[in-house]
């Protein structure tokens, strides 16, 4: 068999630089950005409506306005899913016309959290939802084509969900029922304590409790490893989502097993500090507020650092979870600590994983055919 030199395959391939036309190798050298396709969503009849959440089908959960919300502010739950918004309504259907309700991020099957007012008014007068109503609201789910309130903790009249794993896990907060008089610095109107709650698939409450030295805590984003983030602090200086100014000077993280992290702040971060997402790897985003506010008048996208040990790595129970690295911050080159490299087992692609996902695929599939 004829065999060629590393020499002659060098030159062969100087040659066929020098020969290619000068335009084709400008146009590799060009670098190809991404394209994509803004879709509107649509709306309920209203003049209006917003996204808050999107699965790897393309299923989009938000909130719009039907024909008769017309303040920019009033919406009812929806899902998007290839051609219109589906409502999803409210707690109290027909029973309440005027009852706001929105959906946060969707799983894989189209499982939704949504928050939902009801058609009775609040015990003690709070706004906890912040549409201006004054009602009850409490946190539900959207799935199998009906809406199902999750159930409150003993003492507790209001809650919200934000964000649905793969298995049927839902991240939000709820009140404990702990009065606290500094609460209505926090929220006016507020007269209770809240922590964070992470429902089971079958509605199992699991409470997550604040990190040490903290009174008060809220869910925004869970993984499908169970593990959730959110934010604490003390009443009077922690505000909730989602119509006010969502704020708390703790970003948290709670492991599967609820044991709760204070993940401390970015470099600049002067005031408020939200965790709002995880994935599955453990990476944490959210947004700090700045001494110079120079990013953003509110605050920024950053990643957080977990709390480290001598040897760099956070531990329970003896096991290395957490390892940190160095990530770059797009918005100014910096390098921020905060994503992390798994060092445990996960859950996702186990043989009961496998099965969960397929049923509820399967029984998501023919509900939404259904709808539509």
């Amino acid at each position: 068999m004829k065999r060629h030199s590393l020499s002659s395959i060098k030159g062969l391939a100087l040659l066929l630089c020098l020969v290619m036309p000068p335009v084709l190798r400008a146009q590799e050298a060009t670098p190809r950005f991404a394209s994509y396709t803004v879709i509107d969503l649509g709306s309920l009849g209203g003049g209006y409506s917003f996204a808050y959440g999107i699965n790897d089908l393309g299923i989009v959960s938000g909130g719009a306005a039907t024909h008769a919300q017309t303040d920019g502010l009033s919406q009812t739950a929806f899902l998007w899913y290839g051609s219109h918004p589906i409502d999803l309504d409210t707690l109290s259907g027909p029973a309440c016309p005027t009852c706001n309700s929105e959906a946060g991020g969707p799983n894989l099957f189209g499982w939704a959290p949504v928050i939902s007012e009801t058609a009775t008014l609040d015990v003690h007068g709070e706004d906890f939802c912040r549409f201006g109503t004054h009602r009850q609201c409490l946190a539900a789910v959207w799935h199998y084509g009906s809406l199902t309130a999750l159930p409150l903790p003993s003492g507790g009249h209001n809650s919200q969900a934000y964000w649905a794993n793969d298995f049927g896990e839902i991240i939000g907060f709820a009140e404990t029922g702990v009065s606290d008089p500094t609460c209505s610095t926090g929220v006016p109107s507020h007269v209770s304590r809240y922590e964070a709650v992470k429902w089971g698939p079958h509605g199992e409450i699991h409470a997550l409790s604040p990190p040490p030295g903290d009174t008060v805590s809220f869910g925004f984003g869970i993984n499908d490893e169970g593990e959730s983030v959110g934010t604490s602090g003390l009443c009077s200086n922690t505000s909730v989502p989602p119509n006010y100014q969502t704020n708390g000077p703790h970003a948290a993280l709670w492991e599967r097993d609820g044991t709760p992290v204070n993940l401390g702040k970015p470099p600049g971060a002067a005031g408020s500090n939200v965790a709002t997402s995880i994935n599955d790897r453990g990476d944490v985003v959210g947004a700090s507020l700045l001494a110079d506010r120079t990013i953003h008048p509110v605050g920024r996208q950053a990643l957080f650092p977990v709390a480290l040990t001598h040897d760099n790595c956070y531990r329970t129970d003896g096991r290395c979870l957490t390892k940190m690295l160095p990530v770059q911050d797009g918005q100014n080159g910096r390098q921020i600590e905060g994503a992390t490299e798994r060092g445990k087992q996960t859950r996702t692609d186990s043989e009961f994983g496998r099965a969960i996902r397929k049923e509820h695929a399967e029984r998501e599939a023919a509900d939404l055919g259904r709808v539509h």
